[in-house]
């Protein structure tokens, strides 16, 4: 008869070895203490998996939040602030705003994604805009307004916007990926940084 634990290390395969295994006696579990311990890091992973769910929000993870605290793609409520407690509290410029059309983070400087304001966006560039006349055009025509909100759009052919509402230009070509507006040039060197 042939052993059954010859992939276990145990040198010979025949029979007289496999009759000694028989022999031994009854083999036991040495590593309970770990299986414990196990479960418990599985119960500890799990309860604060149901914690984040329960008391988060993961739908400002799939769709982003702009600047203002409005989550991209759903109605928002006002945020209210108070600079100290004699003054009455104000409402958070921008805040409260419906982004059920707009699903999109649109960063108003691809150049300094991080450093700079970010705002909910009805779709991605589908062109490189190079003037605010484009940027009217957008908002006018097609009904999405690429600067924080749309009145700043329609001025913005008529005098040069603050900076902070309106994009800076040029507003490069973007693709959503994760419903975030990533210059499709980001993405071109990304891929040849990959190939090489």
């Amino acid at each position: 008869m042939c052993c059954a634990l010859a992939c276990c290390c145990v040198g010979d395969a025949s029979d007289e070895n496999y009759e000694n295994l028989l022999h031994k006696g009854r083999r036991s579990c040495t590593d309970c203490s770990f299986l414990i311990l196990f479960l418990i890091f599985c119960g500890g992973l799990g309860s604060i998996a149901w914690y984040a769910v329960d008391n988060g929000d993961p739908y400002r993870i799939i769709f982003g939040s702009d600047s203002f605290g409005n989550t991209c793609g759903r109605n928002n409520g006002p945020i209210w602030i108070r600079s100290n407690k004699s003054v009455s509290r104000e409402q958070f410029e921008f805040s409260g705003q419906n982004m059920t059309e707009r699903r999109y983070m649109f960063p108003l400087n691809a150049s300094r994604a991080l450093d700079t304001i970010w705002a909910c966006v009805r779709s991605c560039p589908e062109d490189t805009v190079t003037s605010y006349e484009g940027i009217k055009k957008l908002a006018v025509e097609h009904n999405n307004s690429l600067c924080v909100d749309y009145d700043s759009a329609i001025e913005a052919a008529k005098r040069k916007p603050r900076f902070g509402v309106c994009p800076r230009l040029p507003v490069l070509k973007s693709t959503d990926i994760m419903n975030r507006c990533i210059p499709e040039d980001l993405i071109a060197f990304g891929k040849d940084l990959l190939r090489k």
